[in-house]
């Protein structure tokens, strides 16, 4: 019999995989899109029809938009969704496939955060814009690009402010940009690298000012959103009415969520991701080696502790930091020479079956419920399949009409 070569079939079974992925991404996205989901469309469409607000930006685009093309602002906002989703898995494909060995990066492909993270555990929420901002840069990075230094300072000084201007945990993430830049700029010009800055700070500053909208504000936002055809069936929580609350409202409801969900079970979560990035602990040391890259992974985790503190999303920011290691290990030279993978990965079913495992029957909880499968229909593997299914189910009970993507 044959011996299976394990790179060989990885390498033609990615672009199937990342297209299944993606499939049921965009499904997802549809059926959140159908039922007005409070959280994820009413992040994407809080505006400044209430005033000026966080996180108003991109709703305020989609809504002008919607005005001039008369499209439902939800179906605007789920074509972007769709767009910037498959900007992420296309470009984390290429720098992949750009790779001399593929095979040590099995378990973070198949794992149920790098690319299942929101199908498996919640997602698409405005931090997707980072994310593609970042893939864009790395690949911009991995192939060299001599034009890359004016594309990172016109970013930094006048595209990402707007980034943050619709959500400021876009913020906390820079540091990544510059390990980016970093890695093959031996001579950066700090200087200009500051000035360009200075509008991100900005555009932070003015978040935290009008962080807080009062109950008249939302109900401007809603009543905005209902004119155009899409309005929300539950407007007692979600991610516009958020905006009414205060911090200390938001410490509160942490803490006590934190103790009453078993946060600290997120240690086990975190070990258990790790698991995936040992057979590519070569390329962490040559991240780690490094002070200026370690300082401002640090500066980042650090960036991101009042996010632990004030939102129970915790799940969501310890994805954004895995994603993003993931996608700095991919700018590295091969050094992947690990014995005993190697030694795994020659018993071909016993490596496939651990891939298995390790992808279906753990995940990263967007809040704490639970991390182990507790059923048979926990199984990551079938997860992601279910969007699909719900978006079926949810148009054949109602009577689907093409007008709910129009006004």
């Amino acid at each position: 019999m044959k011996k299976i070569d394990l790179e060989t079939l990885l390498r033609k079974f990615l672009p199937y995989y990342l297209i299944l992925i993606y499939f049921s991404t965009i499904c997802g996205a549809f059926y959140y899109f159908l039922v007005h989901h409070t959280w994820v469309y009413g992040d994407w469409l809080t505006n400044y029809q209430g005033g000026f607000v966080r996180r108003g930006f991109i709703g305020e685009v989609i809504y002008q938009i919607a005005i001039i093309s008369k499209i439902n602002p939800g179906f605007i906002a789920f074509i972007i969704i769709s767009i910037i989703y498959a900007f992420i898995f296309y470009l984390s494909y290429k720098l992949l496939k750009m790779q001399d060995k593929l095979l040590p990066y099995t378990f973070l492909i198949f794992s149920p955060f790098i690319f299942k993270f929101h199908l498996i555990s919640g997602g698409y929420r405005k931090e997707i814009l980072y994310l593609a901002a970042l893939c864009f840069f790395a690949y911009l990075v991995r192939t060299r690009n001599p034009k890359f230094n004016l594309y990172f300072y016109v970013f930094l000084s006048f595209i990402y402010p707007l980034f943050i201007l619709s959500h400021e945990i876009t913020f906390v993430f820079i540091p990544y940009f510059l390990i980016t830049y970093f890695i093959f700029n031996n001579k950066p010009n700090y200087k200009l690298l500051t000035l360009t800055l200075i509008p991100s700070f900005l555009a932070l500053l003015s978040s935290i000012m009008f962080s807080k909208l009062d109950m008249n504000g939302v109900n401007d936002i809603y009543t905005s959103l209902e004119k155009l055809g899409y309005s929300f069936h539950d407007k007692s929580d979600g991610s516009i009415v958020w905006l009414s609350r205060d911090i200390e409202y938001a410490f509160n409801f942490t803490i006590n969520a934190i103790v009453r969900w078993k946060y600290y079970y997120y240690i086990f979560v975190v070990i258990l991701a790790m698991i995936a990035y040992i057979p590519v602990a070569n390329r962490i040391s040559q991240l780690f080696d490094r002070k200026l890259y370690l300082g401002l992974i640090l500066l980042s985790f650090i960036l991101s502790l009042p996010l632990f503190i004030f939102a129970i999303d915790w799940g969501r920011w310890i994805y954004i930091h895995l994603f993003s290691i993931f996608l700095l290990t991919l700018l590295f030279k091969e050094q992947d020479r690990l014995r005993y993978f190697e030694v795994l990965s020659r018993s071909t079913l016993v490596f496939l079956i651990l891939v298995f495992v390790y992808s279906s029957f753990y995940r990263v909880p967007h809040i704490m419920n639970y991390f182990i499968a507790k059923s048979f229909k926990d199984i990551n593997t079938l997860r992601i399949l279910k969007s699909p299914v719900y978006v079926y189910w949810e148009l054949r009970s109602r009577n689907w009409s093409f007008k709910i993507f129009v006004e």
